[in-house]
């Protein structure tokens, strides 16, 4: 499964996965109907060098709604990650559901970021093709789970 960028360049779909030793392989890519290896329970943990980057990358939660997906082979088959929910969590520990999804800031003088995505969890409705032997995707949706501050 792949996906594009805003300026159209096709990728790996954002799903990072864990590698042989539980850190986040950024360059794993989704596999349509396959499970991620259940003694990871899909999670990993994500080594950030540069948070200033991460923050414009990986922690904002626009580089996961940006990104559309293409149902066939045609450019007009393009289609877009709908959002689903969005939760954010205050520095409280309170978490509320937002409207809305915005993006992730950085600020240099603290060496924070505010508003960075902690978890993604996509849905992916398809559909078994005339053939019987294919499927084609009909929508995914993403759902955000934000924290207010690092």
């Amino acid at each position: 499964m792949f996906s594009a960028d805003s300026d159209g360049f096709v990728r790996n779909f954002i799903l990072p996965q864990p590698d042989l030793y539980g850190f986040c392989d950024n360059m794993k890519s989704a596999e349509f109907l396959r499970g991620v290896d259940p003694d990871s329970k899909g999670s990993c943990v994500q080594q950030i060098s540069d948070l200033e980057t991460a923050s414009e990358t990986i922690l904002n939660p626009l580089f996961y709604e940006r990104a559309y997906f293409t149902a066939a082979s045609t450019a007009s088959a393009k289609k877009t990650i709908q959002t689903g929910f969005v939760f954010i969590e205050q520095p409280d520990g309170r978490v509320e559901q937002q409207s809305s999804l915005s993006a992730a800031t950085y600020n240099s003088n603290t060496c924070s970021v505010e508003n960075y995505v902690r978890e993604v969890l996509y849905r992916v409705f398809y559909q078994v093709a005339e053939d019987g032997g294919h499927y084609i995707i009909d929508n995914i949706s993403a759902d955000f789970y934000l924290v207010k501050e690092l």
